[in-house]
């Protein structure tokens, strides 16, 4: 239906339902009557009613305009040039003797009432995307049919359903693709999926059941790609891709996926492309960036999932190339068919990009039944530029940014794409920007003249080609000659042409026929790094790189038509196209060359502990072209004995004494896990005399290496000492240790020595545990702590937590195990004035029910 159409069935239905009601008898004025509001007219079209039907689109270019479309009852809907006012226009054609009347193109604000069906309050998605309003503007009423055709490449559709089942479904053309190829048949649902898309694009309206399609005004097309199970090859896929398009689809939804690239697949896209049929697809469920197919075939429209409050459904997959739009997709209530296991129901909720597609379908199928001059591209135009910003705030360090598809002045953000759609504002659209609906030739040298056939050309201010300016002549406000520009960054690229409103896109390739390398295949499609793989194409003289993935790759020019590359190291990506350049472009192999990896992998270390410069063997496998041999993230010296053995030795300069041995290649590092200790000449103590002392006492430190000592501490304070011998010191207590058992340390070059038994501090009469008994306990039960200095006590602690005790005598104290500790295993601690004494062996609480602690594991408590 045309702009004038829509604009005028909507006048005539707020003409018979709220203007002429009343006509013959006026009513008195109401306290609330006021000022009829000013119309709003279009501001670049308006309707011009010919004498004669025949020769308008003549007349209407003899004046410089366009004619847009024509409304039911014959009248031009005109597109004027920019600068022009609608008012001069109207004034102008209405002088003219062979016009009937000439008016502005009104905007209706009727309100379509929401259907009557009975489930449509649950359907919150079309809320979300403003589709009462947009209905109101187009079809403009809740009328079946009208509308171009759906294809639904799926499980089939239940055409028997109560909300499908009015004749909607075109079961005469439909198919079943499962084997691979089509065969005529109904394609009955024998599964849910399809029927469930199918209701989401399709279901009648106002018919007082069920729900309500976004494009209830359409005819659906049942292709079977999936079988019961819901799933189907890539060839079924394809076919009935081809199938939807030779039986008039103008839109085609796949609510499927897979994560393999198909060249047969996205092949069948373009193509269906190329004859003009928007294909959608679901962008995928995995949550990931990685490419999902078709939604990431060129010239797919890849829809991502919406949840109700406007974040991206947890499940959707995002990034480019998977998202062009979003749409919602979290419990879309929709037909499903009848089954044993829905007895009395014929409605379902789910959740998927499957279910975000349709809507999107649904759409692109208003647009194009709205406007049928529309080509793929202006529908993608459309959707990019009207779609909402929505979760721009959402994702911090993510944001709505540069476009990666080119298709607007647009921002795209990687999980909603332009955005989420919005039917209001995609049918409000009117095309003021240029239109191409055809280029002459597909084909041609630089300099070539080509014709581009279109509308919007008054006003051009550039025509390009691949982002290349073209010299260019415009003809008519429907046709520009132009000339094939020199520079492009590709043998193939996009005619548009741009005038003040924005840019129109040919979507179809033009190649540029010159000599630049041409890529018809590659010898294997995976490959390790250095392997070689032999490059056919034509052109291939002169060559001045190859590369994959950005990366230059080593080559041999073989002949005009054969080049020989080995795969480089530093793609960035796993997945990478092959590129050969010379000096009249670049040409690109389309199918994605997959690199394989052989990391080294490391079995074994012998020995496991050596000095600095000492040699360890090193076995495993893939150590060929290895590049760095490490432990603990220092370099080693290394030689490469074999592929499956290397020597390399012990480096100086480890953070830590035990570290992990690593080899690196360029498919990346291997580790051996367990630890290799560095064995260094640091302090060793072998005994302490005596283990209790008053600041000042000297003590005798017994043990090896103490040559070149350069600290002894107690509990982290500096002690004065001499070093006697190699095995021998003699070390005074230092004052200001923070508790009274501590431990000595001893420290030279190579690192720092520890006696593990404590070391008491005596003071004047801090208490002494010579001994608890017994060493384990229950929570409550009694324990005799014996030693001495236990007058005047003023706590008795386990583990940190004060016990009930009695001062049996200076030298005996009961003490209750307390309940609390953090750990079953703790030391017990006597407190007076002077200080604290504590037994080191650790007591057992035997009923403690915290986390276990390992009895190697010391607590200070």
């Amino acid at each position: 239906m045309s702009w004038a159409r829509t604009h005028a069935a909507i006048l005539a239905a707020a003409c018979g339902a709220l203007l002429c009601a009343n006509a013959a008898a006026p009513t008195p004025a109401l306290a609330k009557d006021g000022p009829a509001p000013k119309a709003k007219a279009e501001p670049g079209t308006l309707l011009v009613k010919f004498e004669q039907a025949s020769g308008t689109k003549a007349k209407v270019e003899a004046l410089g305009d366009t004619q847009a479309a024509k409304t039911a009852n014959g009248v031009s809907v005109v597109r004027i040039q920019p600068g022009e006012t609608v008012a001069a226009k109207v004034r102008e054609y209405d002088r003219r003797p062979d016009v009937q009347y000439a008016e502005p193109n009104y905007i209706a604000s009727a309100d379509l009432a929401s259907p009557n069906d009975p489930y449509f309050s649950s359907l919150w998605a079309l809320s979300a995307i403003d589709a009462v309003a947009g209905w109101a503007i187009y079809p403009g009423q809740y009328t079946p049919f009208g509308g171009v055709v759906v294809a639904v490449d799926d499980t089939g559709i239940d055409y028997a359903h109560e909300d499908l089942g009015n004749g909607q479904v075109l079961i005469a053309s439909g198919a079943t693709c499962t084997s691979g190829s089509c065969v005529p048949s109904a394609a009955r649902d024998d599964q849910y999926h399809g029927t469930h898309v199918a209701g989401t694009i399709g279901a009648s309206a106002n018919n007082g059941l069920g729900v309500t399609g976004l494009a209830y005004n359409s005819t659906l097309l049942p292709v079977k790609v999936l079988d019961s199970s819901g799933s189907g090859s890539y060839a079924s896929v394809a076919s009935g891709i081809y199938w939807s398009v030779a039986h008039g689809a103008r839109v085609v939804n796949l609510s499927l996926g897979g994560t393999g690239y198909s060249t047969t697949l996205c092949d069948a896209v373009s193509s269906a492309v190329g004859a003009g049929t928007v294909v959608v697809a679901a962008a995928g469920n995995s949550s990931s960036n990685a490419p999902s197919y078709p939604a990431a075939c060129p010239g797919a429209i890849g829809v991502a999932a919406t949840d109700i409050d406007g974040s991206s459904a947890s499940f959707s997959n995002w990034g480019s190339p998977n998202v062009f739009v979003s749409a919602p997709g979290v419990g879309i209530y929709s037909t499903v068919p009848d089954s044993e296991a829905r007895p009395s129901s014929s409605y379902a909720s789910l959740s998927g990009t499957s279910m975000a597609a349709p809507q999107v379908s649904g759409l692109a199928e208003l647009l194009v039944s709205q406007d049928p001059l529309r080509t793929v591209a202006e529908v993608k135009r459309i959707l990019a530029l009207t779609s909402n910003k929505i979760g721009a705030t959402l994702y911090p360090g993510l944001s709505y940014g540069a476009d990666p598809y080119g298709i607007c002045s647009c921002t795209w953000h990687p999980y909603y794409g332009y955005g989420q759609i919005d039917v209001h504002q995609a049918l409000h659209v009117i095309d003021t920007w240029p239109n191409i609906t055809l280029v002459s030739s597909l084909t041609g040298y630089v300099g070539d003249a080509v014709t581009i056939t279109g509308w919007n050309f008054t006003g051009v201010t550039a025509v390009t080609l691949g982002s290349v300016n073209a010299t260019y002549t415009v003809n008519s406000p429907t046709q520009i000659t132009a000339n094939v520009p020199a520079g492009t960054a590709y043998p193939q690229q996009r005619w548009r042409v741009t005038n003040a409103n924005g840019t129109g896109v040919y979507d179809p390739l033009f190649t540029i026929l010159r000599s630049s390398p041409v890529i018809t295949s590659i010898s294997s499609m995976s490959g390790h790094f250095g392997d070689a793989v032999t490059i056919t194409g034509s052109n291939f003289a002169g060559v001045t790189a190859v590369t994959l993935g950005g990366v230059s790759a080593t080559f041999t020019a073989d002949s005009g038509t054969q080049i020989t590359a080995h795969v480089p190291a530093g793609t960035p990506y796993d997945q990478q196209r092959w590129r050969v350049t010379n000096a009249d472009g670049t040409g690109v192999y389309d199918p994605l060359f997959t690199i394989l990896h052989e990391m080294p992998t490391i079995t074994g270390v012998l020995p496991m502990s050596g000095h600095v410069g000492d040699a360890v063997t090193i076995t495993g496998s893939n150590f060929t072209g290895a590049t760095a041999v490490t432990l603990g993230g220092v370099n080693a010296t290394y030689t490469v004995n074999s592929p499956t053995q290397i020597t390399a030795n012990v480096p100086a300069g480890t953070l830590y004494d035990q570290q992990r041995w690593r080899v690196t290649n360029a498919d990346g590092t291997g580790v051996y896990d367990p630890l290799f200790t560095i064995l260094h000449n640091s302090p060793l103590l072998t005994n302490i005399s005596p283990l209790s002392g008053h600041v000042g006492d000297a003590v005798t430190i017994t043990g090896a290496n103490f040559t070149g000592v350069t600290a002894v501490t107690l509990g982290g304070v500096s002690a004065t000492y001499t070093v006697n011998s190699p095995t021998q010191i003699t070390a005074n207590v230092p004052a200001g240790t923070l508790y009274d058992q501590q431990r000595w340390r001893v420290t030279n070059a190579d690192g720092t020595g520890v006696y593990d038994p404590l070391f008491t501090i005596v003071h004047g009469s801090v208490p002494v545990l010579t001994n608890v008994s017994p060493m384990s306990g229950v929570i409550g039960s009694a324990v005799t702590i014996t030693g001495a200095n236990f007058t005047g006590a003023t706590a008795v602690t386990l583990g940190g937590v004060s016990a009930t005790y009695a001062v049996d005598s200076p030298t005996q104290i009961t003490a209750t195990v307390p309940a609390g500790t953090p750990y079953a295993q703790q030391r017990w601690r006597v407190t007076n004035a002077d200080g604290t004494g504590v037994y080191d062996p650790l007591f057992t609480i035997t009923n403690w029910t915290g986390m276990a602690v390992a009895a190697a594991f010391e607590h200070r408590g």
